[in-house]
């Protein structure tokens, strides 16, 4: 399954290749995932995950995309006037990819390259303190 808010908007690569110059990888393949929570309006969003052993990242987020296999379970609630809450979670889903792209809004290379060492540093501390940009997020669980 794969869905994204603005359609064709976010097409997530094969398995296994990587994108260009904006695309970070996060690396947490094989990693037990609690759950899923994806929330906000329709400009606005943010992404947490938390895994089985306590890590939990949030991440500012444009879109998402994610692909998934039989036993994911889905809830949507309303927050209140203006937002949403997804939850995803389901018994034993690891982490097969996690990929966070550059949001659209900058063709700038060096824009580019401080996404990429910002977010490189962000995995290096642990995902502590926030990533600075709003990013297209892909990710596959199994």
């Amino acid at each position: 399954m794969y869905f994204s808010r603005s359609e064709n908007r976010f097409n997530p690569p094969e398995l296994g290749q990587s994108g260009g110059r904006n695309v970070l990888e996060v690396p947490l393949v094989g990693r037990r995932v609690r759950e899923v929570v994806v929330v906000g309006s329709g400009k606005d969003w943010e992404m947490s995950v938390e895994l089985e052993d306590g890590l939990a990242i949030g991440i500012a987020i444009s879109d998402f995309s994610m692909s998934c296999c039989a036993g994911m379970y889905c809830a949507t609630t309303g927050i209140d006037d203006l937002n949403l809450q997804t939850r995803y979670w389901g018994e034993d889903l690891r982490i097969e990819a996690f990929r966070l792209e550059m949001s659209s809004w900058s063709d700038d290379e060096a824009v580019a390259q401080e996404f990429f060492r910002d977010g490189q540093q962000w995995i290096a501390e642990g995902f502590h303190g926030e990533l600075p940009y709003a990013a297209s997020a892909y990710l596959a669980l199994r």
